[in-house]
């Protein structure tokens, strides 16, 4: 009977997705906020818990103290107090990179931004190649676009993360306010194919991903559901294939919904 034309309509489910990994260098230190296990980005779900790094590299360069203020979202992130005997929330599981934590604690600054206030010190200074601290947030929140966990500064220098070189004791530098761990929310691609061509009474299977893919999973892991408007057509996901059942002699386009997630 010929081939025929079947239109379908899309609804996505959003996943979630933070990317790491940004540096800033000034006068000598870099410091990078990264996931703890180095990757350049990660996947978390509602209840999931982040872990993140802020990393130091002062390329030889003796310093003797980091001051940062990492600003974050409470509305996405709640950070994970690691010392309940102490009043307040202290995020900050210090990696004894300089051996005296000076500072841990979290500031309210607005409804939309949140802020950590963590610094290490040492009097005797050294070079320091690693992990300063760890914190761990739980995502208490999902939304489109983005948000930044990572160096904050204000422009009224209520907040400024500095850093101090052993040569240079009083001397503090500024830690520019770009070394951060991004939060995106990035739906899964749909191709442009939106309308299959079956043969009649069944047909080829559709693969899914001519219909879909999700750059935040390593192994393109969508879960699709579909729905047939028509309730005399079936329509089923059959490991890495769409499958359609159509009645005997079914002449015609028949539309229906598949849900990505």
């Amino acid at each position: 009977m010929g081939l025929r034309l079947h239109r379908f309509t899309f609804k996505l489910l959003f996943a979630l997705c933070i990317a790491a990994f940004a540096s800033s260098s000034a006068s000598g230190l870099k410091v990078s906020v990264r996931t703890a296990g180095g990757e350049s980005s990660f996947h978390a779900d509602l209840s999931d818990t982040v872990t993140v790094d802020v990393v130091v590299d002062s390329e030889g360069e003796s310093i003797t103290g980091v001051e940062l203020f990492l600003s974050y979202n409470p509305t996405l992130f709640f950070p994970i107090d690691t010392d309940l005997t102490l009043a307040g929330n202290q995020p900050v599981l210090s990696a004894g990179g300089f051996g005296q934590v000076f500072a841990d604690s979290v500031i309210q600054s607005n409804g939309s931004t949140s802020i950590i206030h963590f610094a290490e010190v040492n009097l005797i200074g050294e070079t320091v190649s690693g992990s300063l601290g760890t914190m761990q947030f739980v995502v208490v929140g999902l939304v489109s676009g983005t948000s930044a966990i990572g160096v904050y500064e204000d422009t009224t220098a209520v907040f400024s993360s500095l850093y101090t070189t052993a040569d240079r004791e009083g001397d503090s530098v500024p830690i520019p306010p770009t070394a951060k761990v991004v939060f995106e929310d990035l739906p899964p691609t749909l191709s442009t194919l939106s309308t299959f061509t079956i043969e009649e009474d069944g047909g080829p299977a559709v693969l899914l991903i001519d219909i879909g893919t999700d750059r935040e999973s390593a192994h393109n892991q969508l879960t699709f559901a579909v729905t047939m408007d028509d309730s005399t057509v079936g329509a089923s996901v059959d490991g890495d294939s769409l499958r359609f059942e159509t009645p005997k002699d079914l002449f015609g386009a028949f539309t229906g919904m598949i849900m990505l997630t």
